[in-house]
């Protein structure tokens, strides 16, 4: 499938809209099956017909509009609700988060109950017809509405628990978090896909010294790389006999006219052959969590940094935001990154591609926190216990490093602020960081 598409459909499914609208389409099939039943069953031969509606064209007429209009009343309250608590989100925890909540299949599961409810009971509505012996009443139908309606009852009852619980700071840092062990599982190789590590240096060397062409793609437009086709970029590198350089990763922000891609060839290249790189890659105004791994990460920062503003001041939350950027990290420590040299299946090079490193993976968790550590020794112990997870568990030489240097500078710049007001317990962290790996 197309990056494009990729996009479009992750766009459409996680839209407020689209379950809704699935649910409605549904609803109107079910009520157009069940009329039909209703027209060809006799019910006196139903074991059930007990159960059935036993009231005439006015009654059923009267149920169903009842049903209709108080499920339109329902879903402007849920709608309401909703619009409120996007509200606070957007203030508490910042707007970049409102993501999570319209793309959460409970609320959407809610608004497309009561919405195909409605539906339903409407058409049901307007299949009664005739008077007397020629009277059409679907006594089915009727009983599947008002079962429905009890069913939408009970949804109300929880979409009024879901939103108070998915407001609450905790929610939505697992919500982050989830979402980035979602991208990790995708994005990391497996163990039978493991491979050894290259320098990209050292394969661009080689590839400068194998291709004597070299060809620079350039933007069209400007904004954030939400996907790249890795797949089909190394079937067109193959079927050209070139070797792409990617020279952006999803994540980035990409300014127009500067070029995103390097192609290395022997023999020259037709510009709409180059001009199908284009449709590689995906940009559009924001990020998302396809392919970019930090993200989420950025997202449980953004809650924390908020929570520690002077307006907010609540070190409790940016405390379990730590605790969670301290999980993400031990889930990675144990990790082999993807290889940055992609290979076809005769092991030529075929792709080289940017991407972020555990270093800037790190960064990315704690850089924001280090302004608030250094005048808060109890955030500079909580950074230096969410680093002490991670190390304890890695090898990896790089990643012992890039978690040493961090906790480094935490440590220094805290002692430098309090001197020996430092706590004895963040002494002992920072040194069992440092023997750690050693």
């Amino acid at each position: 499938m197309n990056v494009k598409l990729k996009q479009y459909w992750f766009n459409i499914k996680n839209s407020l809209w689209f379950l809704p609208t699935l649910m409605a389409l549904s609803a109107a099939a079910l009520a157009f099956g069940v009329v039909k039943l209703d027209a060809r069953v006799t019910y006196d031969e139903l074991p059930i017909d007990w159960f059935l509606y036993g009231g005439q064209r006015d009654g059923a007429r009267s149920v169903l509009s009842t049903i209709a209009s108080s499920m339109v009343t329902i879903a402007g309250v849920t709608f309401s609700i909703t619009l409120v608590a996007l509200t606070m989100a957007s203030s508490q925890f910042g707007p970049r988060l409102l993501r999570n909540f319209i793309a959460d299949k409970g609320n959407q599961f809610v608004i497309g109950t009561f919405i195909s409810t409605f539906i339903y009971s409407l058409i049901v509505l307007l299949t009664i017809r005739g008077s007397g012996e020629d009277e059409f009443v679907p006594k089915i139908s009727v009983v599947l509405a008002f079962l429905v309606a009890v069913f939408s009852l009970g949804v109300l009852i929880y979409f009024i628990h879901h939103v108070s619980t998915s407001i609450q700071a905790d929610y939505v840092i697992k919500s982050s978090y989830q979402d980035f062990q979602k991208i990790k599982t995708e994005s990391m190789p497996s163990e039978e896909r493991k491979v050894e590590q290259e320098s990209i240096q050292e394969a661009l060397q080689q590839i400068q010294t194998d291709y004597k062409l070299q060809t620079e793609m350039y933007l069209q437009t400007s904004g954030y790389v939400q996907r790249i086709d890795y797949e089909a970029s190394c079937s067109w590198a193959l079927e050209h006999n070139a070797v792409l350089e990617w020279l952006v990763y999803p994540g980035v922000f990409a300014t127009m006219h500067h070029f995103y891609a390097r192609v290395y060839h022997q023999a020259a290249l037709p510009q709409k052959t180059l001009e199908k790189l284009q449709a590689f890659v995906k940009i559009d105004y924001q990020r998302t969590p396809n392919q970019d791994l930090l993200f989420p990460l950025n997202q449980i920062v953004e809650v924390g940094v908020r929570a520690l503003s002077p307006g907010i001041n609540d070190p409790h939350t940016a405390i379990t935001c730590l605790h969670w950027l301290g999980a993400a990290l031990t889930d990675i420590a144990t990790s082999q990154l993807p290889s940055a040299i992609l290979k076809d299946t005769n092991g030529v090079v075929s792709v080289v591609r940017r991407q972020v490193g555990y270093q800037a993976i790190v960064d990315a968790c704690f850089d924001h926190f280090r302004v608030y550590a250094r005048s808060n020794m109890y955030v500079a112990a909580e950074v230096l216990q969410a680093l002490k997870k991670p190390l304890i568990l890695t090898k990896n030489s790089e990643y012992q490093r890039a978690l040493k240097d961090m906790a480094t500078s935490i440590y220094k710049e805290s002692l430098q602020e309090h001197g020996d007001q430092v706590p004895q317990v963040m002494k002992t962290d920072y040194r069992e960081i440092m023997r750690l790996g050693s």
